[in-house]
């Protein structure tokens, strides 16, 4: 398996880092919340209401990536891989 490599970064904007990290924060958060209501004998109506509330999160969170790409990183889209760490408030990108 070849290794991919870091060829560039770019600092976002803190509001960014800490828009995207909360949406992860609580897609992780609705999904433990889903685990357990399956496992738990939570009423159906229930569970099926965290399902989408997590389906709604996840969208918003997959159209905030997508803007933060199209804003930040067009002149990266050969690369093959980008993400964003939180702690840092850098984007990376590999090819």
């Amino acid at each position: 398996m070849q290794e991919m490599r870091t060829t560039a970064s770019i600092r976002l904007p803190d509001e960014v880092v800490d828009y995207l990290q909360a949406l992860d924060y609580e897609i992780g958060g609705l999904q433990v919340l889903h685990t357990h209501a399956l496992t738990a004998g939570v009423p159906l109506r229930k569970t099926k209401e965290i399902r989408r509330r997590f389906q709604k999160k996840f969208q918003e969170y997959q159209l905030a990536k997508q803007e933060v790409f199209r804003v930040y990183g067009a002149d990266h889209a050969a690369c093959k891989r980008w993400w964003v760490s939180f702690q840092e408030g850098v984007m990376y990108f590999a090819e």
